[in-house]
């Protein structure tokens, strides 16, 4: 049986799963809308043993999984909400609560941590959850990628002092994750990548809590690689030419969309991105990189956890059934 944790809206969780189905393998899917209702794990010096309760939201019924069952795990997204009662407490037993709240953490991370150790086993909740974006530039730097000049900075002089030396627009987008905040009356969503001029930096307050700058890339054309284990599957796209993509492709123009092909990486360039995965111990994720007018391949990031549907789609890569392959052994070379 194949463990998935994934999140009811991913499609791509849905579009796996239908290739399971084709293939009659078993599986279970919890999604972080479903409410783990008991845990109990053993660890010994043998092996471990994790049995977990959840309830499942949309069936409004119980189900019970031990990893004596599990012979494949797939973390997709999301994370298992086992939400402890702790009740209302009052100021004196506030900080009882945080230390409760810092337990819970650590037995959803134990139980992600244990289900890798599967024999089959795509993606990580740690890699997800603690991923680090300029880390992970130092880390493209280190096996020979080339990365864009980043700020990371809370000073308007030393942004402003930076923005002349590099005599071009910067850019600025979220640290970590975008922001998403919604209440019954407003809702916040992330604005993508920004450009910042003088003008904006400006009107800034001298000091700001430190914030994401790069130098603005001139592109000729972007780069989406997703990749399973050692596998790179490389799609181009071509958002230069529409003025409301040419910053960010993920402000997507529907009724012209973006032209997105295949591509083949130049060996040096496919040879270091491998090197860079095996170094970050990624097994699956997304890649983006820029290629300027110069030939020049530039590493942004990598996500552990990206959307493949669209790169799938374009590109005729079938990734879904690469992926529900991996965990039915029948494409074992592929690998």
């Amino acid at each position: 049986m194949i463990l998935i944790i994934s999140s009811y809206s991913d499609q791509s969780t849905n579009d796996v799963i239908d290739w399971l189905l084709y293939c009659g393998v078993p599986f279970i899917r919890i999604n972080e809308e479903d409410k783990i209702t008991n845990i109990n794990i053993v660890i010994n010096d043998i092996l471990f043993d994790i049995e977990v309760t959840f309830f499942v939201k949309l069936i409004k019924k119980g189900i019970k999984v031990n990893s004596k069952q599990i012979e494949g795990y797939w973390y997709r997204r999301g994370k298992l909400n086992y939400d402890i009662e702790i009740g209302e407490v009052n100021k004196v037993f506030s900080q009882l609560k945080k230390n409760l709240e810092l337990d819970k953490d650590s037995v959803v991370e134990l139980i992600h941590t244990l289900l890798t150790t599967q024999s089959r086993s795509l993606g990580s909740y740690y890699k997800e959850a603690r991923k680090n974006k300029f880390l992970d530039l130092l880390m493209a730097k280190k096996v020979g990628l080339k990365i864009p000049k980043t700020v990371l900075s809370g000073s308007k002089k030393y942004i402003k002092k930076n923005y002349e030396s590099l005599k071009r627009a910067l850019i600025t987008k979220n640290i970590r994750y975008p922001i998403n905040i919604t209440t019954e009356n407003i809702r916040i969503g992330d604005p993508g990548t920004v450009v910042i001029g003088s003008k904006d930096i400006n009107v800034w307050k001298e000091n700001f809590l430190p914030a994401k700058f790069q130098e603005k890339l001139e592109k000729l054309y972007e780069l989406r690689i997703f990749f399973i284990k050692d596998k790179l599957f490389s799609m181009a796209i071509f958002s230069q030419k529409d003025e409301q993509t040419r910053v960010d492709f993920r402000n997507y123009n529907m009724s012209s969309p973006n032209r997105m092909i295949p591509y083949v990486l130049p060996l040096e360039i496919e040879d270091k991105i491998k090197q860079f995965i095996v170094n970050s111990e990624l097994d699956s994720g997304s890649i983006d990189i820029v290629v300027t007018p110069n030939d020049e391949f530039i590493f942004l990031e990598v996500n552990p956890a990206g959307q493949f549907g669209f790169v799938s789609f374009s590109c005729n890569y079938y990734l879904e059934k690469h992926i529900a392959e991996f965990f039915t052994n029948l494409d074992d070379s592929f690998f």
